[in-house]
This record gives C-alpha cells, structure tokens and sequence, in this order.
C-alpha cells in the first residue's frame, strides 16, 4: 500500500496561509484601535510617510536582540538617528502621531497589479544591484528586516488547491529566485518595546 507523505514545512505553509486569510477577516470585524493624544486614529502609512503638513515628525529607535529576536527601544527622538548597527530599524510618526512608516534613507517602488486578485495593487520593491547591501550604509526596504517576500495570489491560490508542489511553492520563500519584497508593518515591535505607551497612543474600543 503506498503512503502519501508531505514535509511538515508543507503543512506549515498551507496553516499559515489559512490563518493570515483569518486573521485579515478578524481585523476587518476588530472591536479596538488605537488612538494619538490627539484622540485621531492611528494608521500604517504603507509604505513610506509622505510629508502632510502636521510638524515636525517624531523617531523612534528599535533595535533586536541577538538573544530573543525581540526588540527594545533605544530612544524617541525629534532628531533624525543614525542606524547604528544591524539590529536596528527606524520608524517614523508625523507631528500628530497619528500616522507611522519604517523611515528609509532610500527606496524605488513599484505597482504590481495582480489579475489573479481582482486587479489588486501592491507596491512592491525589486532587491537587486545597490539595494542589496548592508542596512548600516544603505537603510532601505531591502535591507531593513520589516519585510516579507512578495508572492502574487496566484502562487497562493496554486498552492493551497495542490496545483503546485511544495518544492515550487517554497522557492518563493527564497530571496535568490524571489527577489520581490513587501513592507511589513512595524506595529507589533513598536508595541512590545514599549514605544507606543511612551509617545502616549492608547488602544480604545471603537464605536
């Protein structure tokens, strides 16, 4: 009798597809956000903060331990810090705090229009030539770890019905075949490191 085996890195996959699929539906149903001591909503400006006329903007300084991988805060600032090391990550807030962005020294961003998603638009950068480099001399999308691989729909939707291998499907996990990124929303670190308490945002329950 033949017995049909699949890695457990290929159960993994389809796992995490289902449950980024269910946690998208839950944040569209969330009861909570948070808000600026303005008392204004507080949003992701992905991905990059354009300049809105609020003041002058606020910095925060994260970096990663190499014991946890968590991050702590290294300091708030009005003045626009150095990236020190490769543990590092800048985020910046605009004048009211209510919208917030990973501060790059340099990008080039593109429209992908997925066809296979109802023509939905991401912006996407490719990592190739001076963008792969060291976060301490070029700080971009490319080398800043706020990112995630970007795998159009139409691999997802491939995936998950068993028209493409898991070997197939994994090698868009690997930035030497997919070298196309996204931004990955720094909230979750600016939460544990304490920064969000300190520039006084609260989480309310919305009406």
């Amino acid at each position: 009798m033949k017995t049909s085996f699949q890695p457990r890195n290929h159960v993994m996959i389809k796992k995490t597809v289902i449950i980024a699929a269910a946690a998208i539906l839950a944040g569209c149903a969330g009861g909570f956000h948070h808000i600026a001591p303005n008392n204004e909503k507080v949003n992701f400006s992905d991905p990059v903060l354009e300049e809105d006329g609020t003041g002058s903007p606020t910095y925060v300084l994260l970096e990663k331990s190499l014991t946890d991988d968590k991050y702590r805060l290294v300091e708030i600032t009005k003045t626009k810090p150095r990236i020190s090391n490769r543990q590092q990550e800048r985020i910046i807030f605009n004048g009211n705090l209510t919208r917030y962005a990973v501060d790059y020294d340099e990008y080039e961003f593109e429209n992908f229009v997925d066809h296979q998603n109802y023509g939905q638009k991401t912006k996407i950068m490719v990592c190739k030539g001076k963008y792969n480099s060291v976060k301490t001399s070029r700080y971009n999308p490319c080398t800043s770890d706020f990112k995630r691989p970007f795998i159009p729909m139409s691999i997802t939707k491939a995936y998950v019905a068993g028209r493409m291998p898991y070997e197939a499907r994994r090698l868009w996990d690997n930035p030497s075949y997919n070298n196309k990124i996204e931004v990955q929303n720094p909230w979750s670190a600016l939460r544990s490191s304490g920064a969000i308490e300190k520039l006084g945002i609260k989480k309310v329950e919305a009406k």
